[in-house]
């Protein structure tokens, strides 16, 4: 193991050494060529076929998944955009409140997209907590504290769909170069609007 971050924490077992002597002593060879077909050699023409076949099935599942969230992060902007509103005239919103929260809930059913987009999304998630801690430290009561707590939850849900938005494309682009892939034929087939994948 090397460590070349020059400055980094230093790692047990590792090497020190800068980046130009790291590279000058193990990046100065040229890489065999053979070394590039072990993937394409570590399994039969069938089993690669059937990983690209599942892999797309999983990208689909991931994909929908990610359409089902993309809507419920629109239908909750639209109330928070209301209760804004509402509470900027000096009137509570506690109604539409209540399905704001019933919204959140929903948001745990799509546990694999909360980790990754909170991952994408941390300068919206600081924030977010700066926003709390404004509004915990100015004391702020009533329909005043309802509109500063709905503006905080619009601006992150805000950042959260966008960060939706570039995850459904890399889905989008991992599936079309599945579709690429030499000797594999995908299909689309099916009713109601549903999607299935066949090897032809």
């Amino acid at each position: 193991m090397i460590d070349a971050t020059e400055g980094g924490a230093l790692k047990k077992g590792a090497s020190v050494m800068t980046l130009k002597e790291a590279v000058d002593q193990h990046a100065g060879k040229e890489i065999p060529a053979e070394l590039f077909e072990l993937l394409k050699s570590a399994a039969p023409p069938d089993d690669l076929a059937e990983r690209s076949r599942r892999a797309l099935e999983i990208l689909d599942r991931r994909l929908g998944e990610a359409e089902e969230l993309g809507e419920v992060y629109r239908k909750c902007i639209r109330l928070l955009k209301k209760v804004v509103k509402i509470t900027a005239g000096g009137s509570p919103a506690n109604e539409i409140v209540e399905q704001v929260i019933a919204f959140k809930d929903s948001f745990r059913r799509y546990g694999f997209f909360y980790y990754l987009l909170n991952c994408l999304a941390q300068s919206d998630l600081f924030v977010r907590i700066r926003r709390d801690l404004g509004i915990e430290g100015e004391n702020t009561s009533g329909v005043e504290r309802q509109r500063r707590q709905a503006e905080r939850d619009l601006e992150y849900l805000q950042g959260m769909s966008k960060a939706l938005d570039f995850i459904k494309e890399q889905i989008r682009e991992a599936r079309q170069k599945l579709f690429a892939q030499k000797n594999l034929q995908v299909g689309d087939v099916g009713a109601g609007g549903a999607r299935f994948h066949q090897i032809i």
